[in-house]
């Protein structure tokens, strides 16, 4: 099975997932949210409100700021709705 790769269009979120080899199982269970919550979080279907946020910067070694300001400069140029 070939290694999946992040699109141009993905979000900070999955990048750092795919870059990481993990599945959303993986961190789904890491940050106690269910597999379908992370990936919407990653689409940008769902709010990455405050307890989302820190669980997802805290799991992947950044800052909350900083994965705030890399989604919001995503969702700006290639979220969701771009394309």
């Amino acid at each position: 099975m070939r290694p999946r790769r992040a699109g141009p269009a993905a979000s900070p979120l999955r990048v750092w997932r795919v870059a990481r080899g993990l599945r959303l199982v993986d961190v789904a269970r890491a940050v106690r949210m269910l597999p379908q919550v992370v990936s919407r979080l990653e689409r940008g279907s769902v709010s990455l409100n405050a307890p989302r946020l820190a669980g997802m910067a805290a799991f992947y070694g950044l800052q909350p700021e900083a994965v705030a300001a890399a989604m919001a400069t995503w969702a700006g140029e290639d979220g969701p709705e771009a394309g």
